[in-house]
């Protein structure tokens, strides 16, 4: 993936690229083989995966999501925008979200 600088992780190498974000990541997830991990500034709590392959998105986001917990850092950035919806959510709260949207997609 991105190169991860001591202290600064894939800041330098993200502004670097800032006029084409989409392109960049498209040419790392075409170099890794459709997934990387990247790591924010060090004590800036950021820090995730990137990843287009399907079976990993299910994997993530249905089979094991419990493993994957957004954490505070994702949902104090997003709660102004996300407040408490199935985006934001985690755990118990993820999976009534989901229930009932699930529900109501079959409706």
């Amino acid at each position: 993936g991105p190169t991860i600088w001591p202290v600064f992780g894939v800041t330098p190498e993200f502004f670097s690229n800032r006029n084409d974000v989409y392109g960049w990541v498209t040419r790392w997830l075409k170099t890794c083989r459709g997934t990387f991990t990247y790591r924010g500034i060090w004590l800036g709590g950021s820090y995730g995966a990137v990843t287009c392959v399907p079976a990993n998105v299910e994997y993530m986001l249905k089979t094991n999501f419990k493993n994957f917990p957004k954490g505070s850092f994702y949902k104090d950035r997003f709660s102004d925008l996300l407040e408490d919806g199935i985006f934001n959510a985690d755990a118990e709260s993820w999976k009534e979200q989901r229930r009932i949207i699930i529900t109501e997609m079959h409706s």
